[in-house]
């Protein structure tokens, strides 16, 4: 879905010592903290007034300045949907990436759009819809996109992490019950009916983990991926 929301405008050179103070670096570490503290030596108003899905619109540079990650983590705990930007500071546009903040360049954008506006952000169609007309951006590559769609980095992997194991436990599970003949697979069952799970299985509560029992009704595999033993 686009992210939809007010625009906060900022000019160039903004670094991470306003976005985030540095003196609360090692003390605050929650999240809603972390948020309460956002851009506070920039823009006091910021913090108490920010609504999820508002955006960030910046000048050249945003993000300068120190490399503390907590820059971008603070902005995504306030619930800010994106930072379209003139240019970003490398080190911030990743840590802003790997947080699950989308970090935009569109220079036109960023002339056209002023404080306040109503500002759409549409990662799919790589276009920002503002009052003064759409803007297009060039698109993230699909493993950026990964990223951002669950998150953040940390989210993604451990989603990767878990359903790989749930994986590698499914093929354990139906190498073994192959074995015993009490699963029959696609291809040795014609009859069987069309399915996308690893396997097809007549399975009782006794047969799997509760967890695995739970994805395999819900039909939580969305692709097939080969058993290896």
């Amino acid at each position: 879905m686009p992210i939809r929301g007010e625009a906060w405008k900022y000019g160039d050179n903004v670094n991470t010592d306003v976005i985030f103070p540095g003196k609360y670096t090692y003390t605050i570490t929650a999240p809603a903290e972390m948020a309460a503290h956002a851009l506070e030596d920039l823009d006091p108003t910021f913090a108490r007034s920010v609504q999820p899905g508002d955006v960030i619109v910046a000048g050249r540079n945003w993000g300068c300045g120190s490399s503390r990650e907590q820059a971008a983590a603070c902005l995504t705990a306030a619930g800010v949907g994106a930072v379209i930007a003139v240019s970003f500071a490398r080190i911030f546009y990743r840590n802003a990436i790997n947080n699950g903040l989308p970090a935009i360049v569109c220079p036109p954008a960023v002339q056209a759009i002023a404080a306040g506006d109503t500002v759409e952000v549409d990662l799919a169609a790589h276009e920002i819809r503002c009052p003064a007309g759409t803007f297009r951006f060039a698109p993230f590559s699909p493993s950026v996109l990964a990223i951002l769609n669950a998150g953040g980095l940390i989210p993604m992997l451990a989603r990767e992490t878990m359903m790989n194991g749930v994986n590698r436990e499914m093929c354990q599970r139906s190498n073994a019950l192959r074995n015993t003949g009490h699963v029959s697979h696609p291809i040795q069952n014609r009859d069987a009916q069309p399915t996308p799970h690893l396997l097809t299985a007549r399975v009782t509560s006794g047969t799997m983990s509760a967890k695995l029992q739970t994805i395999y009704e819900n039909n939580e595999f969305k692709e097939h991926r080969p058993c290896r033993t």
